[in-house]
């Protein structure tokens, strides 16, 4: 048994499958029920650490594209703190993405539209996620179902106050929050959400790593490829206004998603520079 695992009295009949990821914060493991035979994932780490938001965040949510948070233990020593999680079908959509180049229209657009719903239902319960990225989605091909994961980083907002904050993934994470500039709440997401869109039509990012460090508060000129249409373009531009003020909201969004345009000519990148801005760069 994983050390960090037998330290949980609740957890004895569980098994480690594998040790699915370590980070500073937390050790995510695959398990399996030694009773039941059932798979599920647990994430451990510091009971005063950032999975507190997640507990707090998961307990007060539930909906079909958010992984579902089963039981919460805390080791014998109490410093420690274990989420048990169901186990999601799928991939990560990163992997995805990796595996098939770049995203069709149509598949992008399924899975935009559950993004949406997802986050209109969260931000409608006063949180944000503060970490959405193509990492974080689980994406199931055979029935394109995602599944929204890894809440370590949301927080409650409120339309009344302003907060600041440098949490989330740095090349996901919107001006005002490299900046640590204050914001409300939702418009972060929307960010992230724009620079997710254009990941999943491109299979790049839509700058590189040196023009994201050195520009911290204006926003770049894309280079758009030759087959992420009018349309497309529009949008992303939109979900990635630098002023937070003018991003549209997710209302606005599903109206210019049923707004035609163009889809764009089937070209190929320019190699030397995708390679620049290659997803797989970052990992």
């Amino acid at each position: 048994m994983e050390p960090l695992l037998a330290a949980f009295p609740d957890f004895e009949t569980l098994s480690v499958v594998t040790v699915l990821s370590r980070t500073g914060r937390s050790c995510v493991l695959l398990t399996l029920d030694l009773n039941t035979l059932e798979e599920s994932v647990v994430k451990i780490g510091p009971k005063d650490g950032f999975l507190r938001n997640e507990i707090n965040c998961l307990k007060s949510v539930k909906h079909p594209n958010i992984v579902q948070l089963q039981s919460v233990s805390f080791s014998s020593c109490g410093q420690l703190v274990a989420l048990k999680f169901e186990k999601v079908k799928g991939e990560a959509l990163v992997k995805y993405i990796i595996e098939k180049g770049r995203l069709s229209e149509r598949e992008t657009t399924i899975i935009l539209n559950q993004l949406i719903s997802v986050l209109e239902y969260i931000h409608g319960k006063g949180w944000i996620h503060q970490d959405l990225k193509p990492d974080n989605i689980m994406f199931d091909p055979r029935d394109q179902k995602i599944t929204l994961i890894d809440f370590e980083f949301s927080c409650q907002w409120s339309k009344w106050r302003y907060t600041t904050s440098d949490l989330g993934t740095y090349e996901y994470s919107s001006p005002e929050i490299r900046s640590r500039k204050r914001f409300t709440g939702p418009e972060v997401d929307l960010w992230s959400l724009g620079i997710t869109l254009f990941v999943m039509l491109s299979g790049s990012f839509p700058f590189s790593k040196e023009d994201l460090y050195l520009r911290r508060e204006t926003w770049l000129n894309f280079s758009w490829p030759l087959f992420v249409g009018s349309k497309w373009q529009r949008i992303i531009s939109k979900l990635s206004d630098p002023d937070p003020r003018q991003r549209i909201s997710l209302s606005q969004l599903k109206v210019q998603i049923s707004i035609g345009g163009s889809s764009g000519l089937v070209g190929i990148p320019n190699e030397k520079e995708n390679r620049s801005r290659s997803v797989t760069q970052y990992f």
